[in-house]
């Protein structure tokens, strides 16, 4: 246990000096860097010109404050309670926006959701009135096919195919009167010249 607080506090030690260390070389740093900016004539009286406004600025400041205590303090606690209401109201108008534009989002997702689902919903309807109306037909169709009178004319498209292409003893019997329309093509004349 004793041991444990000696290398705490040795740990403690070595943590204040490289924070020391630190805070040492970014106080040099920014010496060093303020005595390169100095350097340039210009630069260096500007800078004095804007320490010299920032001097005044807070002189009158800390006079006002002698002057009228607690009015400088009211006028400083009302800029900081305006301030605070126009964070909060510029908070609360980002919060409606974004609210408002999540709301329309969600919502016409499940506008499409819901449209989709009642177009697929309507698909699936029309396929199964297709199916029935297609098997209907169908069977309308076979109950025709059952159902020929005797004296309808026969359709070469319901006959067998021995009685569709004609074999029927009838129509061997009879001559046939057909005339063909031969046309001949004469070959063209060979062609004698030779070209070089």
């Amino acid at each position: 246990m004793v041991q444990a607080q000696t290398v705490d506090k040795h740990e403690v030690k070595e943590q204040a000096k490289a924070g020391s260390k630190l805070l040492t070389g970014a106080v040099a740093g920014a010496v060093t860097g303020a005595a390169i900016v100095l350097l340039n004539k210009h630069t260096r009286q500007k800078v004095f010109q804007n320490v010299g406004m920032a001097k005044d600025t807070v002189v009158s400041f800390v006079k006002e404050t002698k002057q009228d205590p607690q009015g400088t303090k009211e006028q400083v606690m009302s800029k900081v309670q305006d301030a605070t209401e126009l964070a909060k109201d510029a908070a609360n108008d980002v919060k409606n926006v974004y609210d408002k534009a999540q709301n329309e989002i969600m919502s016409s997702v499940n506008d499409v959701q819901e449209d989709s689902k009642s177009a697929l919903g309507t698909v699936k309807e029309v396929k199964d009135d297709l199916k029935n109306a297609g098997s209907k037909a169908k069977e309308a169709s076979n109950k025709l096919m059952e159902t020929k009178p005797e004296s309808a004319p026969d359709n070469p498209m319901t006959k067998p195919k021995n009685e569709a292409n004609g074999s029927s003893d009838e129509q061997k019997n009879q001559p046939t009167n057909k005339t063909t329309n031969k046309t001949t093509t004469t070959p063209a004349a060979p062609n004698n010249k030779q070209s070089i």
